[in-house]
């Protein structure tokens, strides 16, 4: 198994990105505030619900004072609306304007993959077509352009469906994305 097979197999799932996030030292609570980029409504669910039941997820004191002021969530129905929010972080002109120097997106695969749900046919090719692929570019090259120009210190993705066929070309682009910029 080569490095690539085993920087894929060791993603994140949503839990395990939550956990870490909460398990930071309190001396640390104020360097790090992060952003959870929640897309559709599949991942709202798995947020809202199996996310507050999970053995996993940590319930001490610090996760919770954690939690309250250094994580925020924000639910997305839309890729536009990812995009709009996108360019707002990067028109900010300095640093110390922006709150949050980490980002987690969630769900990304979902929306993508909803965009042409309806005029996908039984045959068709199970690989990302060209209008996936322009919008995935579009929102990879401006993820990474953010946390360059800002020097955030972490951008997480972590995708809904690990076995959807778009999965394999995502993390492609995304890791030309993370090399590049």
């Amino acid at each position: 198994m080569d490095d690539k097979e085993q920087d894929e197999e060791k993603e994140l799932t949503i839990h395990e990105v939550v956990d870490r996030l909460l398990t930071e030292d309190l001396p640390h609570l104020n360097k790090t505030r992060t952003l959870i980029f929640t897309l559709s409504a599949d991942a709202r669910s798995v947020i809202e619900h199996d996310l507050k039941s999970s053995e996993g997820t940590k319930s001490s004191l610090g996760a919770i004072i954690r939690s309250r002021t250094s994580i925020s969530v924000l639910f997305l129905n839309k890729l536009q609306y990812l995009y709009m929010y996108l360019m707002k972080f990067e028109a900010v002109n300095e640093q110390n304007t922006i709150e949050y120097n980490s980002f987690v997106i969630y769900g990304l695969d979902s929306l993508i993959e909803q965009m042409v749900a309806n005029e996908r046919s039984e045959n068709a090719q199970e690989r990302i077509n060209v209008e996936q692929l322009r919008i995935a570019n579009l929102i990879f090259n401006t993820l990474f352009r953010i946390k360059r120009k800002l020097d955030m210190k972490n951008i997480i993705i972590t995708y809904l469906n690990p076995q959807s066929f778009l999965i394999h070309d995502l993390r492609r682009l995304q890791k030309y994305w993370e090399d590049i910029c």
